[in-house]
């Protein structure tokens, strides 16, 4: 049923397109898999029935299994073609056969097949392609290239056919270094390198075809689009079940698809695709099962997969197979077939017991039928983002400013009092109601994201339970700001040195809940170099405003040891009686201090929120990360 919604609303929208547009042409990006049989354009016009202006032509007419060939298409004199698609058919069967090599045009897979078609990626006009066609090496028998142009949207031919090429078995070889691990359905073989040529060529293509004959699920969310994923997985549905791809973006970990009925861990199947599984072994693909929190490999390791291979390719682990419509695992039946799923995708490093705890994941939003190509959203981060940069903002930011000033501030801007209060006391206040806000917006907002306080697993114990103490601390400051006694109060030493305590706890705390909510949030590495720029900046600023401190008080003191010029009558009452509110000495180099402690701590504050808010892909495009 969704399949024919999904099919219904494609042509409405086709149709639509063609009434607002005289110009527009079908399928500008190329032809779709399901047009592999009838090779015809859908165009909602007939082909033309008079003699193509275009020709089809093989560089041999003979040829050895496993080896290459030309063939070229091309335009008559005075004519060109937007569109094509070419094919090799047995002459005897009009099976597809062969695979196509180009790096300028869109690959199809017919029938099952890698790689067995070509047509155009764009609509631009071309007068001759030329293209390289390998027959498989266990083939023999004659071959003829058969192909439909497309000269405009509602002027094409079907059905232009090439001589044909007698095709001969190749003579069999030694078989070449390989991995292979056999099941009662299964076959796994590790790239060799013309196997690794093979599926670089499907990883460039890999998006071309989402939405329309295979569903695409990828992080960052709607990176299909710009086809720029971190993390990818596909699925189409084939005739022995349903073909996964899975590509990440490491060279040691795992990239690995999830299948689950919800949007937590637990109770799902796992495909895992391994970079590398060892000294003297190359990628592969595994499946494993989440138990709760925790992940273990099944212990027959390809149960249900069959046709893996694997590479790595440009510093991406590719692997794609093909998995039973139906399995059970550990009592569970996933039929691919009936039941709808939410798609996880995660990537992590490998440990010598199996799968680290992963360094990114998403999940979908909703559940999706893995025999259509519906859209497959990502779960929003949004709160998670901003609990990330609130508690940034809070403790790096607000609370660090607001200490130094109540620290170091106090005599300083005495004459400039705004509304009976010194302006010192204006700052602290402002920046200490800014972290007070920002943590509790923070943790009701992470409270949400995870609907609620849950069980720890071991890897997020350490920043749940420091930033629920920070925060704790912090929720109690402004209550015990309300309840000090007065200035000259005996027992207003044992306040001010609470406060201090709480307050400095609070923010140290904060800072190491930050470190170690780094990589839950998928942060890059190096971000802790900035955190460690943050701290060596803050106490060196510390260190020279204490050493300024002690400077200006020794000068007070000394002042203090010049007694004023009194009246000759013996008064006690000095003649010019000492200003109260004038500025300790020193005043300026901490106002300077000041200056530059705001603007090296904002600059921070906002290279940390641009690494929380913009991936490290995105970065390195910008030219921010200039290193590798």
């Amino acid at each position: 049923m969704g399949r024919r919604r999904l099919v219904t609303g494609a042509a409405v929208t086709a149709l639509l397109l063609a009434c607002l547009s005289g110009t527009a042409s079908g399928f500008s990006q190329g032809a779709p898999d399901t047009t592999c049989n009838s090779i015809e354009p859908l165009h909602g016009v007939s082909r033309q029935t008079t003699p193509a202006p275009y020709t089809i032509t093989p560089s041999v007419v003979e040829i050895e299994g496993g080896k290459q060939m030309e063939v070229t298409l091309e335009a008559g004199q005075g004519v060109s073609f937007k569109g094509f698609l070419v094919q090799g058919r047995s002459a005897e069967t009009q099976d597809v056969v062969g695979t196509f090599f180009t790096a300028d045009h869109k690959y199809l897979n017919c029938n099952n097949g890698m790689n067995n078609a070509v047509t155009h990626r764009g609509p631009t006009r071309k007068s001759k392609v030329i293209l390289k066609w390998e027959p498989p090496s266990d083939f023999s028998g004659d071959v003829v290239f058969t192909g439909s142009f497309v000269q405009e949207r509602t002027v094409f031919w079907v059905g232009v056919t090439s001589e044909k090429v007698t095709v001969k078995r190749s003579a069999p070889e030694l078989p070449a270094p390989e991995t292979t691990t056999t099941t009662t359905t299964t076959t796994t073989t590790t790239a060799a390198p013309a196997k690794a040529a093979s599926l670089e060529r499907d990883l460039i293509n890999i998006y071309d075809d989402c939405g329309s004959s295979k569903g695409c699920f990828g992080f960052p969310a709607e990176c299909e689009t710009n086809k720029k994923c971190t993390m990818l997985v596909t699925y189409s549905k084939v005739s022995s079940g349903y073909k996964f791809e899975i590509v990440g973006s490491t060279t040691t970990g795992y990239v690995a698809a999830g299948l689950s009925d919800d949007e937590k861990m637990g109770d799902d199947s796992v495909m895992v695709c391994l970079a590398s599984t060892g000294a003297d072994s190359g990628p592969d693909v595994v499946m494993a099962f989440n138990n709760g929190r925790s992940n273990e490999m099944l212990v027959e390791k390809k149960y249900g997969l069959s046709d893996i291979q694997a590479a790595v390719v440009n510093g991406q682990a590719y692997c794609t197979f093909v998995r039973d419509a139906s399995t059970e695992i550990s009592g569970i039946v996933f039929d691919l077939d009936k039941d709808r799923f939410h798609l996880m995708v995660a990537t992590g490093p490998v440990n010598p017991n199996g799968l680290s705890y992963h360094d990114k994941r998403t999940v979908s939003s909703g559940t999706v039928a893995l025999d259509s190509f519906e859209t497959a959203e990502s779960r929003s981060d949004l709160f998670r983002t901003l609990h990330a940069c609130f508690m940034v903002g809070a403790w790096i930011c607000a609370a660090s400013c607001g200490i130094m000033v109540a620290r170091y501030f106090k005599k300083t801007w005495l004459k400039s009092r705004s509304c009976g209060i010194d302006q010192w006391f204006h700052l602290h206040r402002f920046f200490m109601g800014l972290t007070w806000s920002l943590a509790i917006a923070g943790v009701v907002l992470i409270l949400y994201y995870l609907n609620g306080w849950k069980d720890l697993d071991s890897r997020n114990k350490e920043h749940a339970i420091l930033g629920v103490v920070s925060t704790g601390l912090c929720f109690i400051q402004p209550f015990m700001a309300l309840c000090r006694c007065s200035p000259t109060h005996k027992r207003r030493p044992v306040f001010n040195w609470l406060h201090w305590f709480v307050g400095n706890s609070a923010q140290i705390l904060g800072i190491a809940a930050i470190y170690f909510g780094f990589g839950l949030i998928g942060a890059p590495t190096w971000v802790v170099f900035i955190l460690i720029i943050f701290v060596a900046f803050h106490c060196l600023i510390h260190l020279l405003l204490s050493i300024g401190q002690c400077i200006s008080d020794s000068r007070a003191e000394s002042s203090s040891n010049v007694y004023p010029m009194k009246e000759l009558n013996g008064s006690r009452t000095p003649l010019q009686p000492s200003e109260k509110n004038t500025d300790a000495p020193g005043a300026g180099f901490r106002k300077v201090m000041l200056f530059f402690y705001f603007l090296g701590n904002f600059l921070i504050t906002a290279a940390l929120l641009l690494v929380i808010t913009v991936d490290e892909k995105t970065l390195k495009e910008w030219g921010v990360i200039f290193w590798e």
